[in-house]
């Protein structure tokens, strides 16, 4: 499974189903095994609004000072910032997905609903681009590197998460059950 990580072909989500432990587990080893992998550990449960999603991204993926806590900020750091980076890929890790933004209020019309679609849209592009190389032209080469979300959810919670991936658009990703994965 950690070789589909690596790769520049979709999918280029996956849904990683089992214990939070067994998830963690899975994260250090990749760390280890892939270390030209920047790869990123986001707990869903810091992130039950968008505003807490937004500040636990900024804090993990260390942004700079210049970043604002808004959906055209996130997605100008992740697709034009990490660009500088010295990394073969980019690997992010969200345990707990279901909790993700379940706290999010409806604030002048922008509600659960929409903050996820906008999540979804803007990770589904970012990871297209990275694929094809971002601003990839003869004067300034940014090629091509593989970028990866995992999302992690307890077995009871599968159904309701991958409802909800699908729902906000997101329709190719895998499933991998954490208890079927050896990372002897």
């Amino acid at each position: 499974m950690s070789s589909n990580l690596k790769q520049l072909s979709k999918p280029y989500f996956h849904l990683f189903v089992g214990l939070k432990n067994d998830f963690e587990t899975y994260f250090d080893h990749f760390k280890e095994e892939h270390s030209k992998i920047q790869s990123y550990y986001i707990e869903g449960r810091r992130c039950r609004t968008t505003d807490y999603l937004l500040r636990q991204f900024s804090s993990n993926l260390k942004f700079g000072l210049h970043y604002t806590y808004t959906w055209p900020g996130f997605y100008e750091i992740m697709s034009e910032d990490l660009e500088w980076e010295d990394w073969d890929g980019f690997a992010i890790f969200i345990t707990n997905y279901d909790l993700v933004m379940k706290d999010e209020e409806n604030i002048e019309g922008f509600d659960f609903d929409y903050q996820n679609k906008v999540f979804t849209e803007i990770t589904i592009e970012i990871t297209e681009e990275w694929a094809v190389g971002r601003n990839y032209n003869p004067t300034f080469p940014t090629l091509p590197r593989s970028f990866h979300v995992i999302y992690h959810c307890e077995k009871e919670k599968k159904r309701e998460t991958v409802a909800r991936l699908k729902k906000y658009g997101l329709h190719e990703f895998d499933i991998t059950y954490l208890d079927e994965i050896t990372t002897n």
